[in-house]
């Protein structure tokens, strides 16, 4: 969430900051990776961070659910590129293919586009307002 963070801070008014982007980035991210992890049968291999190995078939997991994500942002129209972080987490193995870590970015990232939202929101006032 960090690069969400810093693109809601230094790019507030950017199409890829808004709420929907925001969100919808991150779920597609999310789908991508799981639906590569899950395809590629990686679900039960040690994660990168803990092997400190990074093994060929997380490369091309990894490249593939990259690849997914921007066609899913596209299609849906929801670029947002820390989606695409979303997704090497998980095919790396940061992220587990469980309810738990999914319900985790989820509720994440729409903390983040709420709190985006709201600060966007905020700011247009105070400017409307002449301050």
């Amino acid at each position: 969430m960090g690069s969400t963070a810093f693109l809601l801070a230094v790019y507030p008014y950017s199409q890829l900051a808004r709420f929907y982007n925001t969100l919808i980035g991150h779920l597609a991210g999310v789908s991508s990776g799981y639906l590569v992890v899950i395809a590629l049968g990686l679900a039960n291999m040690p994660s990168v961070f803990e092997t400190g190995r990074l093994q060929a078939v997380q490369i091309l997991a990894s490249g593939i659910g990259v690849a997914l994500v921007i066609l899913l942002q596209t299609a849906v129209k929801a670029r947002h590129p820390p989606g695409a972080a979303t997704a090497l987490l998980i095919t790396l193995g940061g992220f587990r293919v469980v309810w738990q870590d999914f319900l985790a970015i989820i509720i994440g990232a729409s903390i983040m586009a709420v709190l985006g939202e709201a600060s966007r929101r905020l700011d247009l006032a105070l400017h409307e307002n002449g301050r």
